[in-house]
């Protein structure tokens, strides 16, 4: 039963620290204390462009070019190959041109960027939605929604 406890105690602080974190994210990135389904759908938008042109840009940094599944990603949320790979390309001369002069850029330069693509490109993905003839993404109808 003493050593139950201990395991017990042992839990309670590893979720009291997940909840701490869970806070601070949350507080940090000002989402709502009541936010729900639409809101995590929504997010996942931005989630997945930043997550393709960090990839991308990966792959620009290593090779010199985008290979064809992150060519692919890009185009699912509707972004153009051409315009992404002169974005990537006009960002990794601007980062060696800080380099050259001496400054280092820090990983939030990157974090930045992938910000700034997600706000550019939040909507691109409904050309391809409506394309292939997809009217809502998200139905509200099968979501756990919060009352606001």
């Amino acid at each position: 039963m003493i050593r139950q406890k201990d395991y017990i105690d042992g839990a309670f602080k590893e979720i009291a620290t997940f909840q701490c974190a869970y806070d601070e994210i949350r507080e940090a990135h000002n989402i709502p204390e009541n936010w729900d389904e639409r809101d995590a759908e929504e997010a996942e938008i931005d989630h997945h462009i930043k997550q393709a042109f960090r990839q991308a840009h990966r792959e620009m940094v290593g090779a010199g070019c985008i290979t064809s599944g992150n060519m692919e990603y890009l185009e699912q949320y509707g972004i153009h190959i051409q315009t992404a790979t002169r974005l990537i390309a006009d960002y990794i001369a601007s980062e060696d041109e800080m380099i050259v002069k001496g400054q280092m850029p820090t990983v939030a330069h990157l974090y930045a960027f992938l910000d700034r693509m997600a706000e550019t490109f939040h909507d691109a993905h409904k050309t391809v939605m409506q394309r292939i003839g997809i009217k809502e993404l998200v139905k509200e109808e099968f979501l756990y929604l919060e009352k606001k």
